[in-house]
């Protein structure tokens, strides 16, 4: 885990120094938000890698005692940060020869110093990603919402291809701008944007399937509950049809949810793998104990003698 960075804060006090701190917090937080947005970092809150310390420090003319304190707070807190794990607190002056040990290293580390020209590619692709990014996320906005609550979206495979289609169309825009020696790296953006968005899709199209599954097996058992009820068993026959039948119930809803550009198990692959599934379900659910008991219900109903009319009433 990172050691966290403290940022002290001095602002002048001018009313509610809660409100005021407050509201320099707020505002840090969204400057990281938004510097943050397009580099690896992105959703890592700022608490994560910086302490920040808003101080309010009341005027020296106004309330020489308040100032005081405050001032006198702000180097015991400074003077801490060794003990409170932030290491040794340098001297002033030595600051300029740190910073530039600290970007030689950077340099050294880095090979050469990027140029211009490959600053603003590097700027370029990753707004391109994000756009491109924010372009799919967009488009699979209302089917993420549905698949969360355990829903079916039909037409799934054209709407997931259609956002894909518009991700790459906003990531080749974004990127028209950037230098020829850049291609290679605009390419591999554009590889890494693809496998991102797939893998959304891939997750969506994984549920809604699970989901069909679930939904097709309980229709399949409501089925053979009625059956049941009605003449005390299910012959194979009936069996059969009923299995038939939630089989192209099945295959005919997978048929919107199937994106071609995703790959993965074929269409009639994943059906004859439904049914292996049905079959087995229905071979245990025939003899389970809720069959048995609407088994047994029928053949009261059956055998049970009709009840007499009550007094007084003609029937």
């Amino acid at each position: 885990q990172p050691r966290r960075t403290m940022l002290v804060y001095v602002q002048p006090a001018t009313g509610d120094a809660t409100k005021q701190q407050a509201s320099a917090v707020a505002a840090a937080e969204a400057a990281w938000a938004r510097a943050s947005a397009s580099s690896p970092l992105k959703g890592v809150p700022l608490s994560a890698l910086f302490e920040l310390v808003p101080v309010s420090l009341p005027s020296a003319k106004k309330d020489k005692a308040a100032h005081d304190a405050a001032v006198a707070e702000l180097r015991r807190k400074l003077r801490s940060l060794h003990a409170d794990g932030f290491g040794k607190v340098g001297k002033p002056d030595a600051l300029p020869d740190a910073a530039t040990a600290a970007w030689a290293a950077v340099q050294a580390a880095a090979g050469t110093k990027p140029s211009d020209v490959q600053l603003r590619d590097r700027y370029f692709l990753s707004q391109a990603y994000e756009a491109g990014l924010e372009t799919a996320q967009s488009a699979l906005r209302d089917v993420t919402a549905q698949v969360s609550g355990s829903g079916v979206c039909r037409g799934f495979g054209r709407v997931a291809e259609d956002a894909l289609e518009s991700a790459l169309a906003a990531y080749d825009a974004a990127v028209a701008d950037v230098s020829a020696d850049a291609a290679d790296a605009a390419d591999r953006q554009r590889e890494k944007l693809v496998k991102t968005v797939q893998a959304d899709v891939r997750e969506l199209f994984m549920k809604q399937q699970h989901s069909l599954k679930l939904n097709t097996f309980n229709m399949y058992k409501s089925q053979l509950l009625k059956v049941m009820s009605r003449a005390g068993s299910v012959a194979q026959w009936q069996q059969e049809r009923l299995r038939r039948s939630a089989e192209k119930s099945f295959d005919a809803q997978l048929a919107s949810l199937i994106v071609p550009s995703l790959g993965g198990p074929s269409r009639k692959e994943l059906t004859e793998a439904f049914s292996r599934a049905l079959t087995a379900m229905a071979t245990k659910f025939i003899d389970s104990p809720t069959m048995q008991l609407q088994a047994i219900g029928s053949m009261r109903r059956r055998t049970s003698k009709g009840q007499k009319p009550p007094r007084g009433l003609r029937w």
